[in-house]
């Protein structure tokens, strides 16, 4: 649970304020970083982030940075998204990773048809999304670029990233 932080309803825009809902965001995204520290190891060791960080992140409104606003989202910019992930890395990487592949994912969605968001919200506007991607494609050899694959395991999936190096 975040300590002196504000809660959604608080966010909704009821009255003027001096300060903005992506400051307050960021702010709360700061005051977790203490938090994702002393979990990191159990989350590096359990191989999945802890259930009580995803719930932190719900209740600081992390997940709705980028959902659409008739759904119960903030609709902020990407580049809210963005310095709230940078700032939650600061605390765990791995959290701050898991925040930015669903919460993009809300942004995703609004690209989709209306009945695809509306499957997926009207009963729930808290509902999360995440999908895996799997990059196609071939990697050839190329004059002075050399290009390695490492596996990583993460919550089950298994991902490949390719580095390339000049």
């Amino acid at each position: 649970m975040i300590t002196g932080a504000a809660s959604r309803e608080a966010d909704q825009p009821a009255f003027a304020t001096d300060v903005s809902l992506d400051e307050k965001l960021i702010r709360r995204a700061r005051e977790l970083i203490p938090t994702l520290r002393a979990r990191e190891r159990a989350a590096i060791e359990a191989g999945q982030v802890p259930v009580e960080t995803i719930e932190d992140y719900r209740e600081a409104g992390f997940f709705r940075v980028l959902q659409p606003a008739r759904y119960g989202g903030y609709e902020l910019s990407p580049r809210t998204y963005c310095e709230i992930a940078r700032t939650l890395a600061e605390g765990c990487m791995s959290s701050a990773w898991v925040y930015a592949v669903i919460a993009v994912h809300n942004w995703q969605m609004a690209l989709f048809p209306e009945q695809a968001a509306q499957d997926v919200w009207s009963q729930d506007s808290d509902t999360r999304i995440s999908s895996s991607y799997m990059p196609v494609g071939k990697v050839k050899r190329a004059p002075k670029i050399a290009a390695r694959a490492t596996r990583i395991t993460f919550q089950r999936e298994r991902f490949i990233m390719t580095r390339r190096f000049a």
